[in-house]
């Protein structure tokens, strides 16, 4: 077994103009994020933790917010390059572990939602999804962790 871990980790401020984008799913009635692309801190984290399990250039190399053709981006369309880069070197995802920072929102009822919508994205049955307070730490924004484990030959 050729194992891999990855680590990634995303932070944005909350912007109260921009929808909310979670794991690929909108969030109702909650402040955005402040990014160049859609702000979407999952995704964001998740593609770091694999392109670096991979040993490929981070996500602010690949899509540098100094473009214009990524204001706004699909964080998916990210994610779809990161699984592709992970895959062009042989490598497969086993496991996804994701835990999100902040006191708003409130990630139980959606947590069904976006873990499902990952499972679909990711294509694989093991991701993991924990929501934890920041006890009034992150009043300004929300912050993602996400390890993943690959396996190659």
């Amino acid at each position: 077994m050729n194992l891999r871990i990855g680590f990634g980790f995303d932070s944005h401020e909350f912007d109260f103009k921009k929808p909310c984008f979670l794991g690929g799913i909108e969030i109702p009635e909650e402040p955005g994020f402040k990014a160049h692309s859609d702000g979407d801190l999952i995704l964001h984290a998740l593609c770091d933790a694999l392109l670096s399990a991979a040993q490929e250039p981070d996500l602010g190399t690949l899509f540098p917010d100094t473009l214009e053709v990524n204001k706004n981006r699909s964080s998916e369309e990210f994610l779809k390059e990161a699984l592709s880069r992970v895959s062009k070197k042989g490598l497969k995802l086993l496991s996804v572990d994701i835990t999100l920072v902040g006191d708003r929102p409130k990630i139980m009822p959606y947590r069904e939602l976006i873990v499902k919508n990952l499972k679909e994205l990711l294509k694989t049955e093991f991701v993991g999804l924990k929501g934890k307070t920041s006890e009034g730490l992150c009043i300004k924004g929300m912050a993602c962790f996400a390890v993943v484990l690959l396996n190659g030959s």
